[in-house]
This record gives C-alpha cells, sequence and structure tokens, in this order.
C-alpha cells in the first residue's frame, strides 16, 4: 500500500496532469480559458514539476496569441529548472523539445512581424534546432513524437532556406509515422518550391508535389495548414498546363542503377551517393539515375559591369 506522503504527491501530481490535459485541449478553440487553467497550474508552486508542466503551455498558448512575453516565460520557466527535470530520464525528451518548440515559435512571432528578421544572424532559430537534436539523441518509444519532432525539425531548416536538410528532416517524420499529416504536407511545400529549380525534372517533383499534398488534407491537420496546403495545390494546377498530369497517379521512383567500367568505379559511385557528393539537383533523394553524376551548371551569371 501506498503512505500517505505518496498517496498526497500522487494525488498532487495527477491534479496537475487533469488541469494540463484540459489546457491542452482548450487551446486552440479557447485559449483565453486554457491560459487561466495554465495559471492555475502555476499558482501550485514553484518547483520543476510545475513548471515542466506549464511552461509548453505557456508556448503554445503564447504563439497562438503571437504573445512573445508568454513564449518568454514558458523558456525562462524551463530554462530556470532545466538542470532537475533533464535529472529525471522521463521528462527529458519532452523537455527539450518543449524548449525548442519554444525558441521556434519565438522566431516565428519575430518574423511574422519583420519579413527581414533573422537573414544573415545568429537567431532563435539556431537554438531551436539544437534543442530538437537533443530531444532526439534521446531514447524515444512513441513513434508518433519522434516524427513530430523531425517534423519541426524540418521547418527550422526551412525558415532558414537549407531546403534539403528539411527534406531529409520530413523523410525520416514519415518513415516514423507515414500517416503524419504535417509531414506530407511541408515535404510536398518544400517539393514545390524546389521544383522551380530542377530543370527537366520540374514535372516529376510537381507530381510528388501534389500527390503529398493531397494526401496531407485527408490527414489530421490544423485548419490553417488545410488551407496552406490547398493554395498549394491550386498553384501547381495553375502551373502545369497537361491537365492529365492530375489523373495520374504517382507511383513513386524507379531508383538508380549503377553501371561502372570497373571495381574502383563502382566503388567511387557508391562513395559519392553515399556521402552525397555529387554536385546535382537529384543529390538529396537518390531515387533515380539522375542522383549519379555531376550535372549542376551555372546556366546564366549576371554581375554588375563596373566590378568586372
Amino acid at each position: 500500500m501506498l503512505g500517505d506522503k505518496e498517496a498526497k504527491n500522487n494525488s498532487y501530481m495527477n491534479q496537475i496532469y487533469d488541469l494540463h490535459y484540459q489546457a491542452e485541449d482548450l487551446i486552440d478553440s479557447n485559449p483565453v480559458d486554457a491560459l487561466k487553467i495554465a495559471r492555475k497550474i502555476q499558482s501550485y508552486g514553484s518547483n520543476y514539476f510545475i513548471a515542466y508542466t506549464v511552461s509548453g503551455l505557456f508556448i503554445d498558448i503564447g504563439t497562438r496569441f503571437n504573445e512573445e512575453s508568454l513564449i518568454k516565460e514558458g523558456i525562462t520557466l524551463l530554462q530556470k529548472y532545466l538542470k532537475e527535470i533533464t535529472s529525471k530520464q522521463e521528462l527529458v525528451p519532452t523537455a527539450y523539445y518543449n524548449l525548442a518548440n519554444g525558441f521556434s515559435c519565438l522566431f516565428g512571432v519575430k518574423r511574422g512581424k519583420n519579413p527581414y528578421y533573422g537573414y544573415f544572424e545568429d537567431t532563435e532559430v539556431n537554438q531551436a534546432k539544437e534543442f530538437f537534436r537533443k530531444a532526439l539523441e534521446q531514447r524515444i518509444d512513441k513513434p508518433q513524437f519522434k516524427s513530430q519532432i523531425y517534423v519541426n525539425l524540418g521547418n527550422c531548416y526551412d525558415e532558414v532556406g537549407r531546403a534539403v536538410e528539411a527534406q531529409d528532416c520530413y523523410t525520416e517524420a514519415l518513415k516514423l509515422n507515414p500517416e503524419h499529416g504535417m509531414a506530407l504536407g511541408n515535404k510536398g511545400q518544400g517539393l514545390f518550391f524546389y521544383a522551380a529549380l530542377s530543370g527537366e525534372h520540374q514535372g516529376t517533383i510537381l507530381k510528388e508535389a501534389y500527390t503529398l499534398l493531397s494526401q496531407a488534407i485527408g490527414k489530421k491537420i490544423t485548419p490553417e495548414a488545410h488551407t496552406t496546403f490547398l493554395d498549394y495545390m491550386r498553384r501547381i494546377r495553375l502551373q502545369v498546363k497537361d491537365k492529365q498530369f492530375f489523373d495520374e497517379s504517382f507511383d513513386g521512383f524507379p531508383g538508380y542503377k549503377i553501371q561502372a567500367e570497373s571495381e574502383f568505379d563502382e566503388f567511387l559511385i557508391r562513395f559519392c551517393l553515399e556521402h552525397k557528393l555529387y554536385l546535382n539537383i537529384c543529390n538529396f533523394c537518390q531515387r533515380c539515375d539522375a542522383a549519379i553524376g555531376d550535372t549542376a551548371i551555372i546556366q546564366k551569371m549576371i554581375a554588375n559591369q563596373t566590378m568586372i
């Protein structure tokens, strides 16, 4: 049987968890009441468990309100008790994940107010990437949670224009959870932009992007994401003249076949593929023969004549 102290402690923690779930359910529909519940949790005291529980709520609600101060409050709470929180192994992945989300959301709010914020400088998004990576280094038993971390890390790469790393993250997320709507949609959205750089492969990449976006809107995603993904599908339909393009199913890529004149040539090709050393636009995905060889060239370069 549980002792009185242990029973009281379990009751206390269960009360906090119950309030946390109530607040979490209200964030999208009624963020004002969600914040009231978060403040009620905070009134229970100042310790690592309260900080761990309430900080994520402050970050999510602050993001909903576009309120920097509330996001910063969540980040500060986590940082203050981080050493104590991360001494409890079961809390480590979520603590790093929440801290990463805090920095990522803070960057998003600032970028929303100033579209030029964060270019060519060290910002919150770099701190977010660091803590998402730390979360991924931990043992995570739930593949859906690990998939979400990869999606959020991919979003960070997208924010700073590192499209290839973002695609890698979304791919890892889908390996863990093939039904992850945001991974499908974000991957498709990223491919839409990448297609503009892909020359003769543009049609194939747009087809994959369209397929991923259409799969995403049938999954559990936010209303904002649903609207965004539909808009990208519309943009692809406007861009593609051949309407049969949308009737044909996307069957994936055929893979690549190595053709080498010697064992050493084959070794070099495999080495370049393994380490992604080839200079071509298909090097990041390596799902067809176009991934082999240095085919990327500068087709046009414009310079100020006074500088020549």
